[in-house]
């Protein structure tokens, strides 16, 4: 749930799902298997930024903090995707929130 601390990123194995931004209660992103969340929190050490929902029946690998952080220091071409994916969604997510920033200065 957005807002919520993290200690662990979640790995869909099957099944589609939603992420929500309950701010402005928008879906701003789905995801499917072979996809991943739950990162942002890890790598930034920040509250989750967004609720994610199931579409479908899911069944998600769970990966602890410690072992997430682990995995990306051993494996430099699975941290470089992971960094890089971070970096696109926050760059999304700052977009958003600036578009909508603008929208309400115009009312």
């Amino acid at each position: 749930r957005q807002g919520d601390p993290a200690n662990c990123a979640y790995f869909i194995r099957k099944g589609n799902v939603a992420v929500v931004d309950e701010e402005n209660s928008t879906t701003v992103n789905e995801l499917s298997a072979g996809d991943y969340f739950g990162e942002i929190a890890l790598v930034t050490d920040q509250p989750r930024t967004a609720t994610v929902q199931t579409l479908t029946p899911v069944e998600v690998a769970v990966l602890g903090k410690d072992n997430f952080l682990n995995m990306m220091r051993i494996l430099p071409a699975t941290e470089e995707e992971i960094l890089s994916t971070v970096q696109s969604r926050v760059a999304d997510d700052n977009d958003r929130h600036v578009g909508e920033q603008a929208r309400e200065g115009r009312q």
